[in-house]
């Protein structure tokens, strides 16, 4: 073999760069808002272009097999190959029930360091609803995240979340960031009336509104208001003086019946346009 050929040969055989679909399907990026300071970043869909990794770890109902699987940005496409290719998740499921092992989370380039939120525990793993594609809770269902998000103290931070479906909130906690048990968490917890609150556990603050299938709601703290946006409504209270401290933090937590598709948690203040930008994503 000459040398040319030679040449020709190996290079046939080197790897080749991996690419991307940036536009994953029939779906398109938008700009995710300060990305950088986010302490998780949790969506049924692929959301930021700079994050590789799978978007979901499910366990197969039947023979309880596992599996990551990646979604497109359109939030349709899901399979086993970045962008929703693949074997597609019907045809893996069967039939049978998807339940969510890991959430990952988007908010870092590729998978090094992602706060992820898992469940371990088979009988508390929520479901992935197929259809609707949202990750659904039902009254002992919980993920866990991994490192708390937020920082410590009297700091600022938003949280912006899109609910599916609220089949029973009434009394409930769809999240709780921190530690719970000195008092010093952030939640988002619903009343008898479905009432939404955003709640540090011994300061509570009742929105006089009520919670309905598809809503996108934030909550956000400046060090001088607790704040609730309710499809684009805002609802605010004067509030100072939260010290943010270590604790657990858990989606689903004390009998939440209801889904969700996106959940972000930000270490600072949402601008208006940032908000109406995550409520369109």
């Amino acid at each position: 073999m000459n040398s040319l050929a030679t040449i020709q040969s190996i290079a046939s055989r080197a790897p080749r760069a991996k690419t991307r679909d940036l536009t994953a399907g029939s779906g398109l990026f938008a700009q995710i808002p300060n990305v950088n300071s986010c302490g998780c970043l949790f969506a049924c869909k692929w959301v930021n272009d700079a994050y590789w990794g799978p978007i979901i770890q499910l366990r197969r109902s039947n023979d309880n097999l596992i599996a990551d699987f990646y979604i497109d940005a359109s939030g349709i496409n899901i399979g086993t190959a970045l962008g929703g290719k693949g074997t597609s998740l019907s045809t893996w499921l069967g039939g049978n029930t998807a339940y969510v092992v890991i959430w990952y989370d988007q908010s870092k380039s590729g998978r090094i360091g992602n706060n992820n939120a898992t469940q371990s525990t088979q009988s508390s793993q929520p479901i992935f609803d197929t259809v609707n594609k949202y990750i659904t809770f039902n009254n002992t269902q919980t993920l866990v995240i991994t490192t708390m998000p937020l920082s410590t103290g009297n700091v600022s931070y938003t949280i912006f979340t899109k609910i599916g479906s609220v089949s029973s909130t009434a009394n409930t906690t769809l999240m709780t960031i921190g530690n719970r048990v000195l008092g010093q968490n952030v939640a988002i917890v619903f009343t008898s009336s479905n009432q939404p609150q955003h709640n540090w556990v011994s300061y509570q603050w009742i929105v006089p509104t009520t919670i309905t299938n598809n809503a996108k709601m934030t909550i956000m703290y400046d060090l001088t208001k607790r704040y609730m946006y309710i499809n684009g409504t805002e609802y605010s209270i004067a509030t100072t003086g939260h010290n943010q401290v270590n604790g657990l933090s858990e989606l689903g937590w004390k009998n939440y019946v209801g889904s969700l598709t996106h959940f972000w948690v930000y270490n600072t203040n949402f601008t208006a346009t940032d908000r109406a930008l995550c409520e369109t994503i």
